[in-house]
């Protein structure tokens, strides 16, 4: 019987595989539906599980905690990966993440760069600290590089989007692909 409270970790379903050794805390006793198998809710998992596919963790078994969302993962399974620091590990699942952040921050650093932005909320804790200056000269360059705009025959004060590079890698991912798409990706080489 497994109980709210209870540790457990998956195994030999496809869940597992995905979830490797990661360590999950019960947060509703063991009951059936209409008949069905046993099945529990894990914290943090959507859903129900199912019992079948569940064991307890011994409180003997070592964990190792992921340095970025510290998910308990069982130490003698393969459901970790070292970090560059050492005594420091990844959850599989964090480990791919920041691989694909790693990656696309590569292409990022790639781009040639066409654009100055400033965030407005910078610009504002800026000429508080500095002073007002700062926000003047910017403001300055603003009106001549719309004038420069005007006399080329460029609409003035045009509208941009900006993505944040650190924003969810999938995300980057797309944009990157729509803009090759459109062939708005510049690179430098």
């Amino acid at each position: 019987m497994i109980n709210k409270g209870d540790k457990v970790v998956m195994h030999t379903c496809m869940e597992a595989q995905f979830h490797e050794g990661i360590v999950w805390d019960v947060s509703y006793d063991e009951f059936t539906r209409n008949g069905q198998h046993p099945v529990v809710f894990l914290e943090g998992f959507s859903g129900s599980f199912a019992v079948e596919y569940l064991r307890k963790v011994d409180p003997s078994e070592e964990t190792i905690e992921c340095i970025m969302c510290d998910t308990q993962v069982l130490a003698d399974s393969k459901g970790y990966i070292p970090g560059t620091k050492l005594g420091s590990y990844w959850c599989k699942e964090c480990a791919v993440e920041e691989e694909k952040q790693q990656k696309i921050l590569k292409e990022v650093e790639q781009m040639k760069i066409t654009h100055t932005v400033f965030k407005n909320s910078d610009l504002e804790k800026a000429a508080k600290e500095f002073s007002n200056r700062v926000k003047t000269d910017l403001e300055g360059i603003a009106v001549v590089v719309n004038h420069v705009r005007k006399d080329e025959g460029r609409s003035r004060n045009p509208r941009y989007i900006v993505i944040n590079t650190d924003e969810n890698p999938r995300m980057i991912e797309e944009i990157i692909k729509v803009m090759k798409r459109f062939g708005k990706w510049g690179l430098t080489s």
